[in-house]
């Protein structure tokens, strides 16, 4: 199975040995975390494809190739159960305009790849956190 997995300022995509025999790929795939756009959690593994096939195969319980669309190409390495997890691409900052990998842990790679994605000293939905705000008439 395909794993994803933030490694330092890179997201990578460790192909399984199926994988990479189906998408005739040996290395991983590494993509900047500045080029990630969203990730998600697809409950529905088919809603995540998009376009054609170009290279790959379609096996009876599990996909795993590069589709073809308007947009450019996505990698796809996904059992034919359960969700997946969709990573969104900025433009032509990677290879690929989305990544969509099956994951034992979905909910807890896209935790992983959004706390990666945030500079530091930021906390979700807020100022970064040396910066604070004093509300006045209210004591400190």
């Amino acid at each position: 199975m395909a794993r994803l997995a933030v490694d330092g300022p890179d997201l990578v995509v460790r192909l399984g040995g199926p994988e990479r025999l189906l998408i005739r790929r040996a290395r991983a795939v590494r993509v900047p975390l500045t080029a990630v756009r969203d990730a998600a959690v697809e409950p529905d593994w088919w809603r995540a494809l998009r376009g054609l096939p170009r290279l790959g195969r379609w096996l009876p319980d599990r996909c795993a190739g590069e589709w073809r669309h308007p947009e450019g190409r996505d990698l796809v390495a996904v059992r034919e159960r359960g969700p997946v997890v969709v990573v969104d691409l900025w433009p032509s900052s990677a290879p690929y305009a989305r990544l969509v990998v099956s994951a034992a842990d979905p909910e807890g790679v896209v935790r992983a790849v959004r706390r990666a994605m945030r500079p530091p000293g930021r906390h979700a939905g807020g100022p970064p956190a040396e910066h604070t705000h004093d509300i006045p008439g209210e004591p400190r």
